[in-house]
């Protein structure tokens, strides 16, 4: 059994003297909200225009099944930085057998609502922390 179930997303378009700088805060910040996953970081320098692209996603684990996931992309050119920040909700089970299908079963009925719920408060936590963050 996988669900997976998108809960937020952000987009934001900010001028930073530093944008690269603020991406690599933001990465360090994100740390204290779950495990960093960098996916992919570049610093491009072509004469006077700098670009830079930051991807990574903040991953917490809710149970042994379920976790939050935020994955975060940050990309600047010159003075400008645009941030996409897409928060989701998955659950992936393995069902090989009797007794998988069983325990899913009862995973989907008794607990699954109640993860659920207390993922979607955590992200919308993280999506304050967030907004915070960038506009700080």
């Amino acid at each position: 059994m996988k669900i997976e179930e998108a809960v937020m997303e952000k987009n934001f378009v900010l001028e930073k003297d530093d944008p690269y700088g603020f991406s690599l805060k933001f990465m360090d910040t994100a740390s204290e909200m779950g495990q960093v996953f960098e996916r992919r970081n570049e610093y491009m320098t072509d004469g006077p225009e700098h670009r830079s692209t930051l991807e990574f996603d903040i991953v917490s684990m809710m149970d042994e099944f379920s976790r939050i996931q935020v994955s975060v992309l940050m990309q600047s050119v010159q003075k400008r930085l645009s941030v996409n920040i897409t928060g989701s909700f998955d659950v992936n089970m393995e069902e090989k057998g009797f007794m998988s299908s069983v325990l899913s079963e009862f995973y989907l009925k008794n607990l699954y609502p109640a993860v659920r719920k207390i993922s979607v408060e955590n992200l919308k936590r993280l999506d304050a922390h967030i907004e915070e963050s960038m506009t700080a």
